[in-house]
């Protein structure tokens, strides 16, 4: 074979590699700017999604830390507004204390308007500085207890001003007038508790608000009680944002007036000059022209606009107070630039791969193909993923994760992304966190609002905090008498023994409020207390420490609407775990709804014991009442025996004259008498019933029991009332064994009632029968008889049966009421409607029971039940 010149195949060579270069080469480029392109369009979509994220939530949290800081803000205002109105009261005391029970005053240096610092006061004043010296006093107790307030004073319209601190004279100004001050001059004009706007110190030289209040007696102002708050000391102690962060925060008026910001001085202005701020509303952005119509509505919100010369985000929610607003403002590049950071790192991270992919396409071509799409593939695939995983979190999916498999760029670029995906859940889960405890509060108010008895919300109220709050043991404590009482306790199930042991050491050691205790500071502090060293703690009382062995726990006061009315404790012993500032926070919000609860019971309560009363005048009401019928009856029973003498002489007399003259009267005489003995009778009958009725309401009745048979009481009843059956197809049986026992009864009573009972039976029977039975039961539980339930016991049962007109279910209703006859009117039966009640009567008198068991149309059969007079027979006779 003859070989080729070596140019020749240089040149076939040279002819391949551009030829692969020419086909790879554009595919090469596609692929390179695909890439590229991808990269660059992930990229953008994470950052701006990431940026949507973090302005929303950037949102959503700096308008719940303008509502806190309001909260926050307010609360310390109203907390110094209140201890101003306590000495103002001190201030009212004293002033209005005689002159000759007020102490000489002390070698102290105050104020005189016109003289300066003076320490032995003109005559003409020496009552004011006694007076103000006590009120003095008070303005020291309410500023050592409040580190915000740095001055506390008493300004009299007579010149003189005594202050907490009396070296203060030594450093006012000459010619300083304490009633020509802004706080003065704005109380005064008031007529009540202020706030004043910023001004400058007399003493400090430094910017101050002031709260201050009059202090009037009969009208007459007296002088102005104030307390200063350096706003340097609100700036960095209230207003106080974190530091990494340039945003701030600032206090205005509803008009737009800054009332407290950063880096706010006094300029120029003297102590004595007015105090000139800026106006945010003097602004003519459109944005703080609404913001300012919200403002004057008391409502808060978030507002993008241009502020201090860049895009911010300002922030502002009201308080309740003064009236005033709480702004922050923040940075909108501070808000995204975690996502454009991201995004430069990526931007950084592009470029870099550019240039290996060029530097790959220089070193071999004929891998560039493989090279460019193995790299697109290995680069877009976790961007799409970063992507998709920036849309789920913007969508509300915070649980998003990345499989990081390397540690190169997109590796950390990952890493990055799931620390910001667990940054942003554990914001979420800490809200979530905040908004099931007060779901937790809202329900326990929920449970304690069903409750009405305030013996029962007190007892619920440290279960319930251990039950929907997580904690292990709590104690409820109530201001009672200048003392705290524990009233309620839980110690978890299994504990209620150490439970009452620590009731009982409490009690044996009663905490007094003016005591060192730290459950005493706790209600004249009003504020809340973590004990984490109780063992060494100089204020924890020991007897108790002992019983209850917590190595940590909380105490926070229980504030009504004025009062303050006890402290709740928990802890968490069984979980073995300290207390944080966060249980803290959440066991006042307990006990802000406790103390609103608790009152609402006492009201309750209040209502309870005033119906109470009421019911107890009206039973005394009814006592008298009582007293009243029973002053009626004794009068009936008397009127009935003095007329029981004349009627028994007319149906002597009438007998008499029947018996003796009948031969020898006219039948028209005749009939007369007859009429006058019965008619007689009957009245005497009636005297007799309502005599009987009288007695016994007035329990002037007497039994007279003794064993009795029975069948020879039964035998001269009946005799006694066969001859009324003489014009009646009527007969009248009687079913009663000579063997019955013998019954525990009056006789007479016994035949008494029995007579009632017959004459009622022939008076609503026209034919048939009327037996009388009797028959002993043995009856050890309730037993059916009938309608009625025989109690237990060893009775004999008497029954008197007729075949007469009966009675339905409402005639049952009224049968033994006082002068109520059943079907009299329809019969023409005349009776006194008493002989029923009066049998009924004596029955109880017995001890015994009566019955009816009656149908329309068949007949009615009354029964009654006496105990017999034997010794009981067994069970297993009863049985046989």
């Amino acid at each position: 074979m003859t070989s080729k010149p070596g140019w020749v195949r240089f040149g076939l060579q040279a002819r391949v590699l551009i030829l692969a270069l020419g086909v790879s080469l554009p595919a090469l480029v596609i692929v390179g700017w695909l890439s590229l392109r991808g990269i660059s369009q992930a990229r953008d979509a994470a950052v701006n999604q990431s940026e949507v994220t973090l302005l929303a939530q950037a949102e959503r949290t700096l308008q719940e830390r303008a509502l806190d800081k309001a909260e926050l803000y307010d609360r310390t205002l109203l907390n110094i507004q209140r201890q101003v109105q306590a000495v103002t009261e001190v201030a009212v005391q004293s002033f209005s204390t005689p002159r000759d029970q007020l102490p000489p005053p002390r070698i102290q240096l105050f104020w005189l308007t016109g003289e300066g610092a003076v320490a032995n006061p003109p005559d003409e004043l020496r009552t004011t500085l006694s007076q103000a010296q006590r009120a003095a006093d008070a303005l020291i107790s309410q500023v050592s207890i409040n580190p915000l307030i740095s001055l506390g004073y008493l300004a009299t319209e007579n010149g003189v001003s005594v202050f907490n601190d009396s070296t203060i004279v030594t450093k006012l100004p000459e010619g300083f007038d304490a009633t020509t001050r802004p706080w003065y001059t704005a109380a005064v004009e008031k007529r009540g508790p202020i706030w004043t706007k910023a001004y400058v110190d007399a003493v400090t030289k430094q910017l101050n608000i002031s709260a201050a209040a009059p202090v009037y007696i009969s009208g007459r102002l007296i002088g102005v009680v104030g307390m200063d708050v350096l706003l340097t000391t609100i700036q960095s102690d209230v207003l106080r944002l974190s530091e990494d962060t340039s945003g701030y925060a600032f206090v205005m008026d509803n008009v737009g007036n800054i009332i407290v910001r950063p880096e706010l001085d006094i300029g120029s202005t003297r102590w004595d000059e007015t105090f000139k701020t800026d106006n945010l509303f003097a602004n003519p952005d459109p944005g703080l022209l609404m913001i300012a119509e919200r403002v004057s509505q008391q409502q808060s919100g978030v507002q993008r606009l241009q502020l201090d010369g860049g895009d911010r985000y300002l922030a502002y929610a009201p308080m309740e107070t003064t009236g005033w607003v709480v702004g922050l403002v923040l940075p909108i590049d501070e808000v995204v630039a975690p996502a454009r950071t991201a995004g430069l790192a990526i931007q950084t991270k592009q470029d870099q791969l550019r240039n290996d992919l060029i530097v790959a396409f220089l070193i071999t071509c004929g891998f560039v193909v493989a090279l460019a799409s193995g790299l697109a593939s290995t680069i877009i695939r976790p961007l799409r993923k970063l992507d998709e995983s920036a849309r789920r979190i913007a969508s509300g999916q915070l649980d998003q994760q990345l499989l990081v498999r390397r540690d190169d760029e997109i590796g950390r670029l990952s890493s990055s992304f799931n620390q910001m995906s667990v940054a942003l859940r554990e914001k979420v889960d800490a809200l979530e966190t905040n908004a099931q405890q007060m779901a937790a509060i809202n329900e326990t108010s929920n449970e304690l609002k069903r409750l009405r008895s305030l013996s029962a919300v007190l007892e619920q109220i440290p279960g319930l905090l251990c039950k929907h709050l997580g904690f292990d043991r709590a104690v409820l404590y109530l201001v009672r008498d200048q003392h705290l009482e524990v009233v309620a306790v839980s110690f978890g199930d299994g504990h209620d023994e150490l439970g009452a042991q620590f009731i009982q050491a409490t009690l044996a050691e009663p905490i007094t409020l003016d005591s060192s205790t730290i459950e005493a500071g706790v209600i004249r502090s009003r504020q809340a207390v973590i004990v984490d060293n109780p063992w060494d703690h100089p204020q924890v009382v020991q007897r108790k420490q002992a019983v209850s062995q917590s190595d940590s726990y909380i105490q926070a006061p229980i504030i009504g609407r004025e009062h303050v009315l006890g402290l709740i404790s928990a802890d968490f012993y069984l979980q073995r775990r300290p207390v944080t500032v966060q249980d803290a926070s959440l066991l006042l919000n307990f006990a802000d709804m406790v103390g609103l609860t608790i009152e609402n019971a006492f009201s309750f309560q209040n209502l309870e014991d005033l119906v109470a009363q009421r019911t107890t005048e009206l039973r005394e009401a009814l006592d008298r009442a009582q007293a009243a019928d029973r002053l009626k009856s004794q009068f009936l029973a008397s009127v009935s025996h003095e007329l029981r003498t004349p009627l028994n002489a007319i149906i002597g007399f009438s007998t008499v004259l029947l018996d003796e003259l009948t031969p020898s009267l006219e039948e028209a005489q005749r009939e007369d008498l007859e009429t006058i003995n019965n008619n007689g009778r009957y009245l005497l009958d009636l005297i007799n019933d309502i005599l009987d009725m009288a007695r016994i309401e007035a329990g002037r009745i007497t039994l007279h029991r003794e064993p009795t048979n029975l069948l020879p009481v039964v035998a001269s009843a009946v005799d006694m009332l066969r001859a009324l059956t003489n014009n009646k197809p009527v007969t009248m049986r009687v079913d009663v064994s000579p063997d019955l026992p013998l019954l525990d009864a009056d006789p007479t009573r016994l035949r008494q009632i029995l007579i009632n009972l017959l004459s009622n039976a022939l008076k609503f029977t026209d034919r048939g029968q009327i037996v009388v039975r009797a028959v002993r039961r043995i009856v050890h539980s309730a037993t059916p008889i009938g309608a009625h339930q025989l109690t237990p016991g060893d009775w004999i049962v008497v029954s008197v049966q007729d075949t007469g007109i009966g009675m339905d279910a409402e005639a049952l209703t009224n049968l033994f009421q006082e002068f109520r006859q059943v079907h009299a009117g329809a019969r023409g039966i005349i009776g006194s409607g008493l002989g029923l009640s009066i049998t009924r009567r004596l029955i109880v008198l017995h001890e015994g029971e009566l019955w009816v068991d009656s149908k329309p149309g068949v007949g009615s059969t009354f029964s009654f039940a006496i105990a017999t007079a034997a010794i009981a027979v067994p069970v297993e006779s009863a049985a046989q």
